[in-house]
């Protein structure tokens, strides 16, 4: 490790976000309305505050990111699965540093532009109306940003990764919160849209996980790794 581990604060605050919202209490479903939209407003709060810190922690990285110097810097590696040369590895460049700070500043911009979406049951006008039909579902509002919370990890992990295991188990892992929040949260066909989208992402894995194989199995037989199979950026480059 090179110092403070900026990249898995990066992480782990969104991740904490999404377990604290995730824990708000739940409601009778005879509770009243008042009660209903002051507990979403906790889960709405909780989630751009959360958002704003992730933005702070990448706006210090972002700072202290040396123009020059090293190609990856804010290095972070420890043995995952020594048996298969398995790191948690993570560092950034500059196109990761951009990358993880474009996530960074989109999240709090998009937790705002579905503020008044989330429910579901939401006017064209973008407000809730306060008596919606019965028959209009509505959605679990801190699921939804718990969703969110996670979906910043996984992405900020799939930008830092540099061993590719580890980058290929937050690509995979970051599927999860997607298709549950297509198939819950999307409009029309949103379940089969949901299905779509994980079987297609699911089958590109498999072929990348058929590279990220066939890349252990070639470092193994090179020398420049003494002949150990590894996922390390910096070994396989």
């Amino acid at each position: 490790m090179n110092g403070f581990p900026w990249l898995t604060v990066a992480g782990a605050v969104p991740l904490a976000g999404a377990i604290v919202i995730a824990l708000i209490p739940g409601l009778p479903a005879d509770s009243a309305e008042a009660d209903r939209q002051a507990r979403n407003a906790v889960a709405k709060w909780l989630a751009l505050a959360f958002s704003l810190a992730t933005l702070v922690v990448v706006l210090i990285i972002a700072v202290k990111f040396q123009v020059g110097g090293p190609n990856y810097q804010f290095t972070e590696s420890y043995s995952w699965i020594p048996a298969f040369g398995v790191h948690y590895a993570l560092g950034v460049d500059g196109i990761a540093l951009v990358l993880i700070a474009m996530s960074a500043v989109l999240m709090p911009v998009v937790i705002l532009a579905s503020w008044n979406d989330a429910e579901g049951s939401a006017t064209p006008g973008g407000t809730t109306p306060p008596n919606p039909p019965a028959n209009k579902p509505r959605h679990s509002v801190k699921t939804y940003f718990s969703l969110m919370m996670v979906l910043e990890t996984m992405m900020i992990g799939v930008f830092a990764a540099t061993d590719v295991f580890l980058f290929y188990v937050f690509f995979e892992a970051m599927l999860v919160p997607m298709y549950f929040m297509i198939g819950s949260y999307g409009v029309g066909k949103r379940q089969y849209a949901a299905v779509k989208f994980l079987l297609y992402s699911l089958l590109g894995g498999l072929l990348m996980l058929v590279a990220i194989i066939a890349l252990y199995v070639y470092s193994a037989r090179s020398g420049a790794t003494g002949h150990h199979g590894s996922f390390l950026f910096s070994q396989l480059i």
